[in-house]
């Protein structure tokens, strides 16, 4: 299982940082939350007791987008909503560098050959990629 350390390495691989974060990984169990990002602190929390290494690295990805859409100029303006187009943007970004380091997805480095992991689908409305 990853720890803190490890997690945080890998995100910063994935996307070197412009300002520096902390990560917390918890052992909590919550209903509906599997990480929070805190802007104030630069702090991501990760909930860990519910999943395995492949969700938590899907929820360190999503709250990790949090931090870049906050600290490297694409601060959220008063009326967009936290998960409104701009995030989404970076969050595919990260979930497709991830996959293309090998960090994430069917070959994975972190993950040994007895473990699921979960692959990206492919998106069909692509205008230049038409199926």
């Amino acid at each position: 299982m990853l720890d803190s350390e490890q997690l945080k390495r890998i995100l910063q691989d994935i996307h070197p940082p412009t300002a520096d974060f902390k990560l917390v990984l918890t052992q909590r169990k919550y209903k509906w939350r599997l990480g929070t990002y805190y802007p104030g602190s630069h702090t991501i929390y990760i909930h860990g007791g519910w999943g395995d290494d492949t969700m938590i690295l899907h929820t360190a990805l999503h709250e990790y987008a949090h931090h870049i859409h906050h600290t490297e100029g694409r601060r959220m303006e008063f009326h967009e909503k936290p998960h409104g187009p701009k995030f989404q943007l970076i969050f595919k970004a990260l979930l497709l560098i991830a996959c293309q380091k090998g960090y994430y997805g069917q070959r994975s480095r972190i993950f040994d050959s007895t473990r699921k992991t979960i692959d990206i689908p492919q998106t069909h409305n692509n205008p230049q990629n038409p199926q």
